[in-house]
């Protein structure tokens, strides 16, 4: 069975809460059921992709909000316990802090699921369960 794993946070990217944490244990131990498991997360723009060797895609992710369109850059990374890490960068929305963004949680976390679900119909994998946690 392939998973998806949708979290606001991804250790060791994020960790400002035990959800990315919880998160990264979630996939290690799916992987180790032997599922087939991606984690998304967004990518904040204080975080190095080049540090944490992501590689940048090409596809093209859009998502609306206020009758805008919203451009998202995707990324992605296999770990050694072969999960699939997948990121969607925003970086209005992503900025190093909220207050940077100018804009509050949920508007955000509204926007990333948006975003989420037209990376999931783009995406070369299909996803036989879809898992959003720690909003």
């Amino acid at each position: 069975m392939h998973i998806l794993l949708v979290s606001p946070e991804l250790s060791p990217y994020q960790s400002a809460s035990p959800v990315a944490a919880l998160t990264a244990g979630l996939a290690k131990a799916l992987r180790i059921a032997e599922h087939q498991v991606s984690v998304l997360a967004p990518l904040h723009s204080n975080e190095d992709a080049k540090t944490h060797s992501l590689a940048r895609r090409l596809k093209k992710v859009q998502s609306p909000l206020d009758e805008q369109a919203l451009r998202w850059s995707f990324w992605d990374k296999s770990n050694t316990s072969g999960v699939q890490h997948l990121f969607l960068g925003q970086e209005k929305l992503f900025a190093a802090s909220e207050t940077e963004a100018g804009v509050g949680d949920p508007l955000r976390y509204s926007a990333f699921c948006q975003a989420a679900h037209a990376l999931i119909g783009i995406h070369d994998s299909d996803f036989d369960l879809i898992h959003i946690q720690g909003w």
